[in-house]
């Protein structure tokens, strides 16, 4: 540290002899929260000289470059570094002493007038010897949640649910990924404060350039995108609100190395002004939900399993007509999955009677139930085949019955994962004929069917 401290004053002063030269301005733009959901563009002056890099041959013959040199080679830890190619087996750069020294001098210059800056210098010097003696990349891979209003901080196995980072608000505005409801240029008012976040590491490679990278044993982590899908279909059943992933961010690497976005942005339905709220006691009960979903009692039923992903697909549609037909999968996987055969006159009398008597949904009556299904499943055929139902003499409205259905099924879907949890060995999870029209009576002369 003294020796490139040293270096850094005798650069900065050589080229001061003949008059301070040139320092170039470069207006560094930066995303900053200035209240609730809001941020503006702001501008930052970042110093720099040119002459710092351009003229190698005259500080180059400095003693103390030589002497800088020296002790960055003889460094146990940062030595054999140098002159290599440093990060993980998916991204990595050249590390070269000559250049390490030459930007450690370049952050050292004061912003006012020509001279040296003991507060910046301290600033990259620590940078810079913290990267080299890490044995891991640190990375945080982050999903904005949009549709949140007011959440706590809640965890989901390896990921969390948190308020946002200016960094990262600023890293998600700046790649697209975090929508505006509205705005300019320079100022954003988005549609949520929060995202999933996931920390995570890499181990450190070194390697010569034009060297093949050294082998590493393959990721054993979570699938990120796939344990967020998780926790948003987790919040999809917890509450009747619209709520998604706009994208998935991943910053970080060796030496500030920036971002690497993977992933479309989201393009379901679109979420302008965010009503999802959860209070602390909203949040662990849905982190409860969670768990159940993630739980091997529920995870073994196929059938909770498809009609969950189908309803949370419903979730992420545009069109209304698309939603509906996924909620009706939904329903068919929950209502037929284990036990459904039949003619379409038959099926739609299956699920019609099982949901009417399995959930009750406040406000209906069984009657009301089984009416309602009945005729959103009378609508399913001609929404599939592509028959209008817009026309005056469609008495339903499809908006109407979509909605309607949905928050049925997110009743129903609440109160199979229950029975899954608490009876993981009965088989068929539901016995529909006994929910139905009772239980056999022995010596009743009653029979099942």
């Amino acid at each position: 540290m003294e020796a490139i401290r040293a270096y850094a004053r005798a650069a900065i002063s050589a080229l001061a002899v003949n008059g301070p030269p040139d320092k170039v301005i470069l207006p560094r733009q930066r995303w900053a929260r200035v209240g609730e959901r809001q941020y503006a563009m702001q501008e930052e002056e970042q110093v720099t000289c040119l002459e710092l890099h351009t003229q190698a041959a005259l500080l180059h013959k400095l003693p103390e470059y030589a002497t800088a040199l020296a002790l960055l080679d003889a460094d146990p830890i940062i030595g054999p570094q140098l002159e290599k190619m440093v990060g993980t087996v998916s991204s990595a750069r050249g590390v070269y002493k000559d250049r390490l020294i030459a930007d450690i001098a370049t952050r050292s210059l004061r912003t006012d007038e020509w001279g040296f800056d003991e507060g910046k210098f301290r600033d990259a010097y620590s940078l810079m010897e913290a990267e080299f003696h890490m044995r891991d990349v640190e990375f945080t891979t982050v999903a904005p949640v949009t549709g949140v209003a007011t959440a706590p901080l809640l965890r989901f196995g390896s990921l969390e649910l948190d308020r946002m980072t200016e960094e990262e608000a600023g890293a998600l505005l700046s790649t697209g990924l975090l929508r505006s409801s509205m705005g300019s240029g320079s100022f954003a008012l988005t549609n949520t404060e929060h995202v999933l976040r996931f920390r995570h590491k890499s181990p450190k490679v070194v390697y010569r350039p034009g060297d093949r990278p050294p082998d590493q044993p393959s990721a054993t982590g979570p699938n990120v995108a796939q344990e967020c899908e998780d926790v948003i279909s987790a919040m999809r059943l917890f509450k009747n609100e619209a709520v998604g992933i706009a994208g998935v961010l991943t910053l970080g690497g060796f030496g500030g190395g920036g971002s690497v976005t993977w992933g479309l942005p989201w393009v379901g339905v679109p979420i302008h002004h965010p009503g999802y709220r959860l209070d602390e006691g909203e949040g662990q009960r849905l982190v409860s939900l969670w768990s159940k979903l993630k739980s091997i009692e529920v995870r073994k039923r196929d059938f909770i399993g498809t009609a969950i992903r189908r309803y949370s697909y419903a979730g992420e549609r545009s069109r209304v007509e698309d939603r509906f037909v996924d909620l009706m999968i939904a329903a068919e996987a929950l209502f037929l999955g284990e036990q459904g055969k039949g003619t379409s006159g038959e099926i739609a009398y299956r699920i019609s009677m099982r949901f009417a008597h399995f959930v009750d949904t406040p406000g209906t009556t069984r009657r009301v139930r089984y009416q309602q299904m009945k005729e959103a499943y009378g609508l399913r055929s001609a929404v599939v085949h592509g028959s209008s139902v817009r026309k005056p003499k469609a008495a339903p409205d499809l908006a109407v019955v979509t909605a309607r259905l949905s928050e049925h099924l997110r009743l129903a879907l609440m109160a199979m994962i229950g029975e899954a949890e608490a009876h993981p060995e009965r088989i068929p999870l539901i016995d529909w004929d006994q929910l139905i029209v009772g239980p056999v009576s022995e010596g009743s002369g009653d029979v099942k069917g």
